[in-house]
């Protein structure tokens, strides 16, 4: 049964995707129609696709087969697939359109069941263009500050489906973080694609630190945590930021990717695993526990066992918190596609399980350390599935689970780090 006039998002990837789908949420809001869940028969699903592995890819086409075999339903693909050529051989299947991001009003139009290009005369907003003033379902709330990249990796195809550095009117990001604040978030996310690039195409000396020193005058504002930074954007200026201020948390996401100088070459990140370390230990010495976090790629084209080694090695060196493993992903279009030396997919996979052990190694070793201590836990929304407690995340995004009530769910929580137990932290509120 097709309920009329309702939508539902189903959202793969990053947080900034997640942000996108809520963006799109309140538009439809906005135009009067209302959510349902895909069980609930909705008119219309709305699928924000992810391109950056072969195999989420995959996982958002079978999606988009399998809806589209439902009697009644229309479906629309938006997101970073949307911008690729190939999305073209997807829409052939019944009942499914394509929304690129620069259209994304369009949704609205589709819902009304009006043709492309019969909309009224003024132009449709583009996902740009979009704000938010909530995040369903989340303690925190994503804040998109930025979007694109002017990075050239190898292997990365996210240049082509989000096109160059973009930065959002810092304006319109206070006006955003101030709403979410009055709505009750005490923690705010920076998300983007490359938020170290905030305000470099301005031209005005816009930069992220200048950007945090006024998100730090929003009256109310919570904790601001930061999303995804490349190492070479990592100044002075905002460490020290970060260091003079508790409320920007102590924990950065960089990715590594590779320990080897030549995988790096290859990949075309632009720097060497020295500067890396180096970097890594600028952190250290500012900052008190701070959590580094990152992401890996294992059997990128031309890696032997001895630059599998040295990822080892410096990621043990660096002693990171939490390590996202991934295995190579060939793009179309990239020129890591089309490098010889191909890893055999047995060593891959050997190599992903070996890094994935030393992770939880160096992950309990930093749970350990957090022993004892004092910290703030923002409290997530629904119970810890295996144990039933409450759960959340502190500053240093460690998640920890604690006895309380409903009514604590969204709220900050001093607590006492009592114990590790089964890979979990246990806490104490401290009253």
């Amino acid at each position: 049964m097709i309920r009329s006039g309702t939508f539902s998002i189903v959202t793969f990837g990053c947080k900034l995707n997640q942000y996108e789908s809520q963006a799109i949420r309140e538009l439809l809001q906005r135009a009067g129609r209302s959510e349902a869940r895909l069980d609930e028969g909705p008119e219309v699903c709305i699928v924000n696709t992810c391109a950056v592995t072969q195999a989420t890819e995959n996982e958002c086409r079978r999606l988009v087969r399998r809806l589209s075999q439902r009697d009644g339903i229309r479906v629309i693909i938006t997101g970073c697939v949307a911008e690729l050529p190939w999305v073209q051989t997807w829409a052939r299947q019944g009942h499914v359109e394509i929304v690129r991001k620069g259209q994304v009003g369009r949704i609205v139009s589709i819902l009304r069941g009006e043709k492309e290009g019969a909309t009224d005369s003024a132009p449709l907003p583009s996902i740009f263009d979009l704000s938010v003033s909530a995040h369903a379902g989340h303690a925190r709330a994503f804040l998109k500050i930025q979007d694109g990249c002017d990075a050239r990796c190898s292997y990365c195809v996210v240049p082509r489906a989000r096109g160059g550095s973009r930065s959002r009117r810092a304006e319109d990001i206070l006006a955003e973080a101030e709403r979410l604040t009055r709505n009750g978030y005490r923690e705010i996310v920076l998300t983007g694609v490359n938020i170290g690039a905030y305000g470099k195409e301005m031209g005005d000396g816009a930069n992220l630190a200048a950007l945090l020193r006024r998100f730090l005058q929003v009256d109310g504002i919570g904790r601001i945590r930061l999303g995804s930074l490349e190492m070479g954007d990592l100044t002075d200026e905002l460490l020290a930021l970060v260091a003079a201020d508790e409320r920007i948390c102590p924990h950065f996401h960089i990715p590594l990717q590779s320990g080897d100088d030549g995988m790096l070459g290859r990949m075309n990140r632009g720097y060497s695993a020295e500067e890396y370390l180096r970097m890594a230990e600028r952190i250290k010495d500012a900052l008190e526990l701070p959590a580094l976090t990152t992401d890996v790629i294992v059997g990128f084209p031309g890696e032997g066992e001895a630059e599998f080694q040295r990822t080892v090695d410096l990621s043990r060196q660096v002693g990171f918190s939490r390590i996202h493993v991934f295995s190579f992903s060939p793009r179309p279009g990239t020129p890591a596609a089309a490098m010889p030396d191909r890893v055999p997919p047995p060593v891959v996979r050997r190599r992903k399980e070996a890094l994935q052990a030393v992770a939880a190694e160096m992950c309990r070793a930093y749970h350990e350390r957090m022993v004892g201590r004092e910290a703030d836990l923002l409290v997530e929304y629904g119970r810890d599935p295996q144990t039933g407690l409450l759960h959340g995340h502190t500053e240093r995004y460690v998640g920890v689970l604690i006895v309380g009530p409903e009514d604590w769910m969204g709220s900050m929580k001093r607590v006492r780090v009592t114990e590790l137990c089964s890979g979990h932290l246990r806490g104490n509120v401290v009253l």
